[in-house]
């Protein structure tokens, strides 16, 4: 793995932003921040999966929820058959580089612009045989959100790694994971493992159209117990111009 020492991303200060941006911008109805309001609702093929979708010049955000089902034995062995119909979330919040473009920033957008524009420096400081090919690049802050029943939060941790961190590579060129409030994630060179927590500040994941596939990187989330109900995680994902 390529570790990334980059002292002018402050972890705990980005993870804050993150929360206070979320209590700001997002309510119950959707992102309050200015996009097409023309949001979409996409039921998946399984009807506990629901998706929405907004898009927008600055931002977009999409929203994917995920009701519990006793009659799912997985479900069932995880929650018990008390947790019928609780819901668990993960929404995402894309910044793109559309926010270079703008001089009527607030000033919650200022700092995640100063975080997106050192990570697109640190690549363009790096070795990568791609590194003036990614056209697409974007600041992602995730929210995953649980309900706030104390004596089962670990099996609702258990429940999102299941439903929303299985082992998986990227679909980008390469990843730069900046931050997350519970340490969960969880990462390795192959789909079979092992895996590692993180041991550095902040980490350059490679995806699936990365250069060099030995160096693809597999990870997932693992379950960890906490007094909260949500976890934040950024991640800065650049895209290569034929993919």
């Amino acid at each position: 793995m390529l570790p990334i020492y980059t002292p002018l991303i402050d972890k705990k200060n980005l993870i804050s932003k993150t929360i206070n941006f979320y209590k700001t911008f997002i309510s119950n109805d959707g992102p309050l921040f200015s996009i097409d309001k023309s949001n979409s609702l996409i039921p998946d093929n399984n009807k506990n999966y629901f998706e929405w979708r907004y898009e927008g010049p600055l931002f977009s955000y999409d929203k994917t929820s995920y009701t519990v089902n006793i009659l799912d034995p997985e479900d069932r062995k995880i929650l018990g058959r008390w947790c019928s119909n609780a819901v668990i979330c993960r929404e995402k919040i894309y910044m793109t580089q559309n926010l270079n473009e703008t001089s009527q920033l607030g000033i919650d957008e200022k700092n995640f612009l100063d975080v997106f524009n050192t990570c697109r420096e640190w690549i363009s400081s790096q070795n990568f045989p791609k590194k003036q090919d990614l056209p697409r690049q974007k600041l992602i802050l995730i929210r995953y959100t649980w309900p706030g029943h104390l004596m089962r939060a670990y099996s609702f941790s258990k429940l999102i790694a299941e439903r929303f961190g299985m082992p998986h590579v990227d679909e980008t060129y390469l990843s730069i994971h900046l931050a997350e409030s519970k340490r969960e994630l969880e990462v390795s060179h192959f789909e079979e493992g092992p895996y590692n927590k993180l041991c550095v500040p902040h980490l350059c994941m490679f995806g699936e159209s990365f250069d060099d596939k030995k160096r693809l990187t597999w990870h997932r989330l693992a379950p960890n117990w906490s007094f909260h109900n949500q976890r934040f995680s950024i991640i800065f994902d650049s895209h290569s111009i034929d993919y």
